[in-house]
């Protein structure tokens, strides 16, 4: 028994480094994913020991949006203090409304989206996936309708917020060390990429996008953010003038 032990645990080590190893070989070219890969190896994160109730952490978040709204709309924002924000691009061009879907952009969609499921979903995301061609129809209709009325169904407004710690070593005592993970229904998830395409549309094909801007934005990143500043840097040495971060 205890050598078909051995050999178990040694297969199954064997198993799981040759999976790991596929892993990390196919998504080389990957470096968001090889991160957050070799983390999930590397850290071991401590069991959370918090006595906060999930009133308090809903009491905490609601304070914390009231909090960031006010700066915007408040008293003592740069409105009602009646500066004028500065930075902001002047333009004629609008976004009226949303165009409907076609189906073939429908099926992209759900192909590049992850199988994640959330509890909230009648059905399991992979079976979506599965039974999309029975269930396009609908899927379309549904997702056409809400972009056509400019509203999002009330079904797909609820979702599942889980408090995770900002960081595994702080303290989970402490409630500003923790940060608001959702967890959203796969239909809202799809009808999200169809507004999110729409939009970043509009916004690259009118140039308003900030010419510095590299997060959420298609091949960009701190990668090409940091090449940039490395970038003027050189150019600033070699035209014999003085820079600083």
């Amino acid at each position: 028994w205890v050598e078909s032990f051995r050999k178990y645990k040694r297969a199954l080590s064997a198993a799981r480094t040759a999976y790991f190893s596929r892993l990390i070989n196919n998504n080389k070219n990957n470096p968001r994913f090889l991160f957050h890969t070799v983390a999930k190896l590397t850290q071991n994160t401590p069991a959370n020991t918090s006595s906060f109730s999930a009133n308090d952490f809903l009491n905490f978040f609601t304070n914390k949006l009231d909090s960031i709204r006010d700066k915007f709309t408040g008293p003592h924002s740069p409105q009602g203090d009646g500066h004028e924000l500065s930075g902001i691009v002047q333009t004629n061009c609008s976004l009226s409304e949303f165009e409907i879907i076609s189906p073939e952009t429908l099926i992209s969609l759900v192909t590049a989206s992850k199988p994640t499921t959330c509890i909230l979903d009648p059905i399991p995301s992979n079976l979506f996936k599965e039974l999309f061609p029975v269930l396009s129809s609908s899927v379309l209709h549904i997702i056409n309708m809400s972009l056509s009325v400019g509203s999002v169904p009330s079904a797909f407004k609820t979702a599942i917020v889980k408090p995770l710690l900002k960081k595994h070593n702080t303290d989970p005592q402490i409630l500003n060390n923790y940060r608001p993970i959702s967890n959203l229904t796969f239909m809202l998830k799809l009808l999200e990429r169809a507004v999110a395409n729409q939009l970043t549309d509009h916004l690259s094909n009118n140039n308003l996008f900030d010419k510095f801007q590299s997060g959420f934005w298609s091949r960009h990143s701190t990668e090409t953010a940091l090449t940039r500043v490395v970038n003027d840097l050189l150019i600033t040495a070699d035209s014999d003038s003085t820079s600083g971060l």
